[in-house]
């Protein structure tokens, strides 16, 4: 998982890490077992990033950007289909 690798090399390096996401519905939730959307599910994108932040995670409409240094956007095209305009 790119996140979690990120994260593991951050924090080997001493860097300090936030996390942030969006605050809004999946745009598709995946059933990776048959590669299909599942039509009648619904899942929040900041509630789901929380599970890989370990809940150390804000809405990404709320950072500071004068206490980054730096932005990392991790994740395939999930991250795409989420953090485009819709």
């Amino acid at each position: 998982m790119p996140t979690t690798r990120i994260l593991v090399h951050l924090s080997r390096g001493g860097a300090e890490v936030q996390m942030f996401a969006p605050d809004v519905s999946q745009m598709h939730v995946i059933d990776h077992g048959k590669s299909q959307p599942l039509e009648k599910e619904s899942r929040d994108v900041l509630s789901e990033s929380a599970r890989i932040a370990r809940g150390n995670i804000i809405d990404l409409a709320k950072p500071n950007v004068s206490n980054h240094d730096a932005v990392i956007f991790p994740g395939r095209f999930g991250a795409a289909k989420n953090l485009t305009v819709r």
